[in-house]
């Protein structure tokens, strides 16, 4: 019987026959996932299209938290979750949130990694056009830090917008809920995004459109 191991480079181990499961590396963490199921998949295609790409735990390294007291300054102490609820990209490295973490770790609710990652593939592919240093200008100065951020909401809408159509594929239910449509854009119009586009009719719109456009795929089906 196989147990989970734990250790500075590998942090989950094959559980219950490793020929159901394929081991994933990324830098230094490690997933080891359904074999064939949606999330081996995604891994397998983010190797393809980011050589670079690693993984990180943002409780385990000192600049994660520093950027956390960082977002709480300038949300005015709304926005408090940086480190426990928000995964967050920058280059090639996705930091994982606490809840994240905790499933990685232990190997369960893989479907709301893949969801996560689709939103996170999104950022990858931005980081990958604009590079570094111009995301980190576009994301956080233009037009304005706050209020009028319209890269920060571009770039957001985009991630989003696979979220909502990750769970779309998940659970319909949760992704047809008006109540899913609204936590969806209050993270553009309230601090979690340092209100960086505070339009709610518009940006509710942008997912209105979306869900609409995703049940007409169906019923065309």
């Amino acid at each position: 019987m196989w147990r989970r191991l734990l250790t500075a480079s590998i942090i989950n181990l094959p559980r219950n026959g490793s020929e159901k499961f394929t081991h994933h590396q990324f830098g230094k963490v490690s997933l080891n996932v359904d074999r064939g199921g949606r999330l081996d998949q995604l891994l397998h295609s983010l190797k393809s299209e980011f050589p670079h790409l690693t993984f990180q735990f943002k409780a385990d390294h000192w600049w994660w938290k520093v950027l956390h007291w960082l977002v709480v300054i300038f949300s005015f102490g709304k926005n408090k979750r940086f480190l426990s609820g928000f995964t967050t990209t920058i280059g090639m490295t996705i930091a994982w949130s606490a809840g994240h973490t905790r499933r990685i770790k232990n190997g369960i609710e893989e479907d709301r990694v893949w969801a996560c990652l689709m939103h996170e593939r999104e950022h990858l592919r931005q980081f990958k056009r604009y590079g570094v240093f111009i995301m980190f200008l576009l994301y956080c100065f233009v037009f304005f830090p706050i209020g009028l951020a319209y890269f920060r909401a571009r770039f957001e809408r985009a991630g989003y917008l696979q979220t909502l159509r990750a769970w779309w594929v998940l659970d319909r239910n949760w992704a047809e809920n008006p109540e899913s449509i609204k936590w969806i854009v209050s993270q553009f119009i309230g601090p979690n995004y340092v209100w960086c586009w505070p339009f709610k009719r518009t940006v509710q719109g942008w997912f209105v459109q979306e869900l609409s456009r995703l049940q007409q795929q169906e019923q065309a089906a």
